[in-house]
């Protein structure tokens, strides 16, 4: 977050003191995209990423499956489908277990460190928008110092 701060900060001021053409246009979509970055960014890292609850019933289609695979697995509760053997809970479909936060995560795609949370069902969207908005950042800064090295 602090680095999109600073480049917002950096490159107004270079734009401003090198007195480009429309550079005030330019400081503004620039600060415009650092914007939304930054609050894509925040979405990402405060959103909830589609934990599972430790309380979690399975739905009535799942509960018969899940009552069959513990009873196979009655002495042990390893590695049956439909339960977290790291939570020792119910487990719904496509959820995963997240070793970093210690939680089963609905669509779990990865922990970010950039985020500091994991990147899940509900968060996703953001963090893709967090991507792009610093990809077009980035090129949009390299563009601007393209043309003030030539200019």
């Amino acid at each position: 977050m602090s680095l999109i701060v600073y480049s917002q900060w950096a490159m107004t001021k270079q734009v401003y003191r090198s007195k480009l053409d429309f550079g005030h246009t330019h400081a503004v979509i620039f600060n415009m995209i650092g914007s939304l970055a930054l609050i894509s960014h925040t979405t990402a890292m405060f959103t909830n990423p589609g934990a599972v609850p430790k309380d979690a019933e399975p739905l009535p289609g799942d509960a018969q499956r899940l009552k069959e695979a513990l009873a196979q697995n009655s002495t042990q509760r390893k590695r049956t489908k439909g339960w977290c053997h790291r939570c020792v809970a119910y487990k719904p479909p496509r959820a995963h277990h997240d070793s970093v936060t210690g939680r089963c995560i609905i669509k779990l795609d990865h922990f970010c460190p950039w985020t500091n949370n994991a990147i899940g069902v509900r968060n996703h969207k953001s963090f893709l928008l967090f991507i792009f908005y610093t990809f077009l950042m980035c090129s949009y800064a390299l563009a601007l110092l393209i043309r003030l090295a030539y200019a």
